[in-house]
């Protein structure tokens, strides 16, 4: 579903959204690194103005919960900061990958 929805989101500009939510499916899916970077190129387009709506919050709620079990928060805070180094197309990637 992912893989449709994407190009669906992009071409009304609205593929922000789906990043909390594409990287709670990758953490769910075993792949926790790959989840926070997911997590800090997220956390980049919040600062750039786009305010989350309670599902997406919700989604990164949940995320940061899933992660804590994983893997400790300086390893956390590591590949988040590396996600932020992520542009649109990279995100996307690692997303579907």
């Amino acid at each position: 579903m992912a893989r449709e929805a994407v190009p669906l989101c992009r071409e009304d500009g609205y593929v922000d959204w789906l990043f909390p939510h594409l990287a709670l499916r990758v953490a769910k899916a075993g792949r926790s690194e790959d989840a926070a970077r997911l997590w800090g190129y997220a956390d980049r387009i919040a600062e750039s103005g786009t305010t989350w709506q309670i599902n997406s919050q919700n989604a990164l709620d949940a995320l940061a919960a899933l992660l804590a079990q994983v893997m400790d928060s300086a390893r956390i805070d590591m590949l988040m900061a590396a996600g932020r180094h992520l542009g649109e197309e990279e995100a996307v990637a690692l997303a579907l990958a």
